[in-house]
């Protein structure tokens, strides 16, 4: 099934106040259509919510707004259904990984280390991974994922940081968003909303299953100034709830001018294409074998790489000796290793056999550092489930965003990343982190640039002009 036609399956209309809460679970349909006013329902098909998403995207750029998925978050739901807690997808008062409710303010470095920090090694210490977990690659993941690589001490200098927690959402259409008014004073004017309701055709009492897709929105703002939020859409009536979305719309839309090819194209629409992007730039995957494989449980994905920053650049022989070879024996060093069986095996595998010291003469080897983390089924078989067949695991992926110059413009790309739709798997009795390596071959004369930091926009608008039918 396309992601495309995953997301936009799902359409629900839910309560507008905060703290969000989730649709009972009941038959998996039951419609019940409230009539449409013909008027609106006939402009339906002028408002896109591909276009929409993107505009939300660039609009949260403008206003410091990051959402991405969260390790320590996936582990909290996934243990609550491991340990058959069903109040989760029903209670409307349960706890959040935040506490008592999906929203907290971050002002102090103690504060973040006591609501994030310790409530995730408490998290993973529940669900026996805490020795894989540790409080640095919490730190790590959250500044990574969330301040642009900052670190959080930097980052709480000048400003505070507002977390706003979600799950359970249908779709990225119909999850709460928030738009920025303009800043008055000393006040950020925050209105929530959800995007589906430029349509005017709402179902109500849909009985399905939540989505796992639990994930964060941080919004960074001043210390001197002060989040308000507007609850204009609260108590509205449907034709009200049509009538502001869509001035919402036209605003980003008059704001921002994107270009006409985002108003049917989505950032999931991406993975549609990784698999012919990475064929065509000709990138390969890699997989340490065994007993050197047992190099990952010495590492950490987040705080303690295998590359510095996650990726090499190797120009001959010797280096790939030192970076790779070497490393793995400093790592393990009850390892002996067979310098010229590991060079075969690399050889075979990514160059069919030819040697490496033909492809250093004209060429460099990119090698990016990945990891498994993710497993991916259907919205019935969300929750972590052994007997889950559906589930598979994917390891993050670069992909060639552009090319200028003499410069090869390279980023990483996940499927959690864009579409929150993932969750941490558990493997208690080892470990559950699995090392493996995307491996692009470049021209000597190109330069290299590596964009760690994503900007969901800005990579769908570079896929759609490099790789999409014109």
């Amino acid at each position: 099934m396309k992601i495309k036609h995953f997301f936009s399956k799902f359409i629900v209309i839910g309560s507008l106040t905060l703290p969000f809460f989730l649709s009972s679970c009941g038959q998996f349909f039951n419609f019940t259509s409230t009539k449409p006013r013909p008027s609106l329902d006939e402009d339906n098909h002028k408002y896109s919510g591909d276009y929409f998403l993107n505009l939300l995207d660039k609009h949260y750029e403008e206003n410091n707004v990051k959402r991405a998925t969260f390790s320590p978050l996936n582990y909290f739901y996934s243990s609550q259904k491991e340990n058959k807690d069903s109040n989760v997808a029903q209670n409307r008062s349960r706890n959040y990984f935040l506490g008592n409710k999906n929203s907290i303010d971050i002002y102090t470095l103690e504060e973040f280390q006591k609501k994030i920090v310790e409530k995730s090694k408490e998290i993973t210490k529940e669900a026996n991974i805490d020795r894989f977990v540790s409080a640095d690659s919490i730190k790590k993941e959250f500044e990574e994922k969330f301040l642009n690589g900052r670190t959080i001490e930097e980052t709480l200098k000048n400003n505070n940081i507002l977390i706003m927690e979600h799950f359970g959402e249908k779709s990225l259409l119909s999850s709460r968003h928030y738009y920025f008014d303009d800043k008055v004073d000393r006040y950020i004017n925050m209105t929530p909303f959800r995007a589906d309701d430029i349509h005017y055709n709402r179902y109500t009492n849909l009985g399905i299953v939540p989505v796992f897709n639990p994930y964060f929105t941080v919004v960074l703002y001043p210390k001197d100034r002060k989040i308000y939020f507007h609850y204009d859409f609260k108590k509205a009536d449907e034709e009200t709830l049509v009538t502001k979305t869509r001035k919402i719309y036209h605003d980003l839309e008059k704001r921002y001018l994107l270009p006409n090819y985002l108003k049917n194209k989505a950032f999931y629409d991406i993975f549609d294409e990784i698999k012919s992007i990475q064929k065509k730039n000709k990138i390969q995957f890699f997989k340490l074998k065994q007993p050197y494989d047992k190099v990952a449980e010495k590492l950490d994905s987040w705080a303690n790489n295998f590359f510095e920053n996650k990726h090499a650049i190797i120009k001959n022989l010797e280096e790939f000796k030192d970076k790779i070879i070497n490393r793995i024996s400093k790592l393990v060093s009850s390892l002996k290793i067979d310098e010229n069986e590991f060079i075969n095996d690399f050889e075979t595998k990514i160059f069919k056999g030819e040697k490496l010291e033909n492809i250093f003469k004209n060429s460099n080897i990119f090698i990016y550092e990945t990891w498994e983390k993710f497993a991916y089924g259907s919205p019935q078989s969300y929750y972590l489930n052994s007997d889950n067949k559906s589930t598979t695991v994917q390891f993050e992926k670069i992909i060639i965003t552009n090319e200028e110059n003499n410069n090869i413009f390279l980023e990483p790309i996940s499927h959690s990343d864009y579409s929150f739709n993932a969750f941490s798997r558990f493997f208690p009795s080892s470990k559950f982190n699995k090392l493996a390596f995307q491996i692009l071959v470049v021209p000597k004369e190109k330069n290299i640039v590596f964009n760690k930091n994503i900007n969901r926009l800005k990579t769908l608008e570079s896929v759609i002009k490099n790789y999409l039918p014109k």
